[in-house]
């Protein structure tokens, strides 16, 4: 087995600094460059380079507290068949017939 010569290593580095550059995907700048991929990645690997990109980045999410309804802000809850509907306090008479009635039409 052959020990790894210090102008191969130059020469990986060299080429895995051009492809991170090159705006181009490892598959798509191997390709240009005539080199197998699984040989790119082998290098890659042996000369402990990190993806980039791949550490986990957490985002806040702020939660508000459920806000209580009073029966006048509640919605109405219909319950038909397999549906259940939630219909604000404020709705239109002719919208919701038009939703019950092609509700009905399909059950």
């Amino acid at each position: 087995m052959s020990k790894t010569n210090n102008n191969d290593v130059s020469l990986w580095r060299e080429r895995i600094e051009a492809c991170k550059t090159s705006n181009l995907s490892i598959k798509s700048w191997c390709r240009e460059n005539s080199i197998n991929p699984s040989v790119y990645h082998y290098w890659f690997k042996k000369l402990n380079y990190k993806i980039e990109n791949t550490e986990t980045k957490w985002a806040e999410i702020k939660i508000e507290p459920e806000k209580k309804l009073s029966s006048l802000e509640s919605p109405i809850i219909v319950h038909f068949h397999d549906f259940k509907i939630e219909i604000p306090r404020n709705f239109e008479k002719a919208a919701i017939v038009e939703v019950l009635s092609a509700i009905h039409s399909i059950c």
